[in-house]
């Protein structure tokens, strides 16, 4: 073999040795590598099973009271702090005073309840808070139009208030002509004052006996709607209709009749002017001959 001949393969098999240990480096190199560095994923994304946390400062706190109640929901919602809020009404209650929830409703609310409105039926839901704590008797519940009212509400409303009253002094009052019967509490409840429950045995014995008719008129304050009233103060006279009646008193010997809010006999700016006029007036009808 010639010298050229030499030459020309030696040169051959060192480009061949040359070309196999770049490919051997390369590849052995490039593996050795983090992935990110060969590739197109972005890794400042995160992936779908990554957890995307926020910024503590960015997330807006749901603030809520020790009582409230969510959009047109009677459900009472007792949370932190109820157990405190809960002892600081407590600590006004006395011997004989009457504790008045009134219960609060948003005119754009739909009343998903069986009462004459959402106020009311919030109230008798919060009522039953303080039943182990306070007599039936002793409690009244009110419904009425928030004072707070507008468009657009928050997730939770506060929706009640509380208010200690005095004992009212006579809850049956008799006049020459009529008896006049004022509620220690809300008429969608059976009376149980036991100066109410004498009257009307004595009452339901007298009709009984001489055949008479009764009247019975409802009146109420102006809390609320004057509309809702005239229903309630109706609610009112019908619940002394229906305590004769279970009594033995003959149904056709009663007429029940309401009047509202229109017809007041005291001021209702104060809380003894509102008592006075919350009532029914049992009025006597003569059988006439």
């Amino acid at each position: 073999m010639s010298d050229l001949a030499k030459g020309l393969i030696g040169i051959l098999v060192w480009g061949l040795l040359t070309i196999g240990s770049y490919g051997f480096s390369k590849t052995h190199i490039c593996a050795s590598l983090p992935l990110g560095k060969h590739n197109h994923l972005d890794l400042a994304k995160p992936s779908p099973t990554s957890p995307i946390t926020t910024d503590p400062e960015e997330i807006e706190a749901v603030f809520r009271l020790p009582l409230d109640f969510k959009k047109s929901d009677a459900t009472p919602y007792t949370n932190e702090g109820f157990a405190a809020f809960k002892t600081t009404i407590l600590n006004k209650k006395t011997a004989d005073n009457i504790l008045e929830i009134t219960g609060y409703y948003l005119e754009n609310e739909r009343n998903t309840s069986t009462y004459i409105n959402l106020g009311l039926a919030r109230a008798n839901e919060v009522k039953q808070l303080f039943l182990a704590d306070i007599p039936v008797e002793r409690i009244r519940v009110i419904g009425a139009v928030s004072p707070h009212a507008k468009d657009e509400i928050d997730d939770f409303l506060d929706a009640t208030a509380f208010n200690w009253l005095e004992k009212p002094k006579s809850t049956v009052e008799v006049f020459a002509d009529r008896t006049v019967i004022r509620f220690p509490f809300n008429s969608v409840e059976k009376i149980t004052d036991p100066l109410i429950d004498d009257y009307l045995n004595k009452l339901a014995k007298k009709i009984i006996a001489t055949k008479e008719k009764v009247s019975l008129t409802g009146h109420t304050d102006n809390v609320g709607e004057p509309e809702i009233n005239i229903k309630l103060a109706l609610r009112r006279a019908k619940m002394i209709r229906d305590l004769l009646i279970k009594k033995g008193v003959n149904r056709n010997q009663i007429n029940t009749y309401s009047k509202g809010e229109n017809a007041p006999i005291a001021d209702n700016q104060t809380e003894l002017g509102r008592q006075k006029n919350r009532r029914v007036v049992v009025r006597l009808i003569k059988k006439k001959r």
